[in-house]
Parts: C-alpha cells; sequence; structure tokens
C-alpha cells in the first residue's frame, strides 16, 4: 500500500442534540477514520494487515471512500462508513415482589434487559454472589447471568434466585451496571413464612382419664391446653 486519500474531505454531523450548536459541525476526516499504516512495501508473497480505527463522535453519521494505489498496478476504493449512538436499555421492572414464600424455599424470578439502542454493550451485576442456583445464600439474591453482552435489538432475560432463610418480612436490592452509564437499582421485596396445620376435629376420650385431664383446658386461640 503505497498510500491511501478520502473523496470526502469533511465530515458532518447528521442530526444534532437540542443543547448542541445549531449549525453543524465540521470535522477534517482525520479527526473521523485513521488507517495505519498509510504506505509500506511488499515483497512477493508477503501480506500486509491494515487497521481501520473509527472515532464515535456524538451523534456522527459518516462515509467516505479511502483508495489504496498499487504501485504499476490499479488503485482500489474501500467505502468506510460508521455512525455513533448512545447507549439505551430498558428494564421490564425494577421492582420484583415475591409475596408469600416458605423461609427454607428458594424463590425465582426474572427480570428482562433489553437494549433499545443501535449500539451493543456490556452489562454487570455489582457485587454478584458466588452461590449457584441450586444453593443460593440465604438472603442474598443471586442474579444469573450476571455479566454478558447484549447487540441492538437483542435482550437478555436475568434469572433472580432468593432464600428468604429465615422467617418474616424480606426487602433487598441488587444493581445492574450498562455500559459506562449509572448503575440502575432493582429492589426485591416479600415475606417468608414456615408452614402450619390447625385441626380442630372432635375427640372421643371417654374412658381415657389421662386424655381427659390433658384436654379439659381451653385457651384464648382456641387450642387445648394441659392443666397444671
Amino acid at each position: 500500500m503505497e498510500g491511501a486519500a478520502e473523496t470526502q474531505s469533511l465530515v458532518k454531523i447528521k442530526e444534532l442534540m437540542p443543547f448542541m450548536e445549531a449549525e453543524p459541525l465540521a470535522l477534517g476526516v482525520e479527526e473521523v477514520f485513521d488507517i495505519l499504516p498509510l504506505y509500506g512495501v511488499l515483497q512477493p508473497g508477503e501480506s500486509q494487515r491494515v487497521t481501520f480505527t473509527f472515532f464515535g463522535h456524538t451523534n456522527i453519521v459518516a462515509s467516505v471512500t479511502a483508495l489504496c494505489k498499487v504501485e504499476g498496478g490499479p488503485t482500489y476504493e474501500i467505502a468506510l462508513s460508521a455512525e455513533a449512538s448512545l447507549i439505551d436499555y430498558l428494564l421490564d421492572t425494577t421492582e420484583i415482589d415475591c409475596g408469600l414464600k416458605l423461609f427454607n424455599k428458594v424463590t425465582k424470578a426474572e427480570v428482562t434487559l433489553q437494549n433499545s439502542g443501535k449500539v451493543g454493550f456490556t452489562y454487570a451485576v455489582l457485587s454478584p454472589s458466588a452461590a449457584t442456583a441450586d444453593s443460593p445464600l440465604p438472603g442474598v439474591p443471586l442474579v444469573v447471568p450476571s455479566t454478558g453482552y447484549i447487540g441492538p435489538g437483542k435482550e437478555q432475560v436475568l434469572k433472580v434466585y432468593y432464600l428468604p432463610g429465615v422467617p418474616g418480612v424480606f426487602c433487598r436490592t441488587f444493581q445492574v451496571q450498562v455500559g459506562h452509564l449509572e448503575p440502575k437499582e432493582i429492589s426485591l421485596k416479600g415475606e417468608g413464612v414456615f408452614p402450619r396445620t390447625y385441626l380442630d376435629l372432635p375427640r372421643n376420650t371417654k374412658g381415657n382419664k389421662q386424655y381427659e385431664k390433658i384436654l379439659r383446658g381451653k385457651s384464648k386461640d382456641g387450642l387445648r391446653q394441659p392443666e397444671g
């Protein structure tokens, strides 16, 4: 590759944000695209990897043509186009209500993270639990998968596992960070309960004095209590 040139010397901002200048901003092509190496010598049978770099300025849409001139040969055209955009995403919920759950059973819920923008992004659950879905730590929300990449227009279902561990009301939070944006907090609430039964069946204790004595008293809540 002996050299590279562009058919367009300036690249303009196509869509300006409301807070930006009213007039379109003009940028030199070297501020948008970079090509390395620009020139070199190839011996017979050799090859050279050329790197094209795009610098994403705010809301920029760029399209240029690079020319690769071969000494004693043809000139090749390489079309370059790129667009810069902001990360945009949606969470279908930021509050999970588990309701009443057995305190010693794992409760499961789902949160959908959707990429509603034009660029892909990575996400991560901050301070993720090191436990597994089969055996989460009591009182610690477990989110699976805790990290990943979501392409434009795609979505990822985050599965949330929680073990109350003890009876009582619980309210826990965890954070999901998308790209470089501020983390988003998701709350998980509910109540851990324990199984209980109440029996109020007729009892035939005639002829069994030992049982008659035990069942003679009656507490305020209707349960028979032993005397003495």
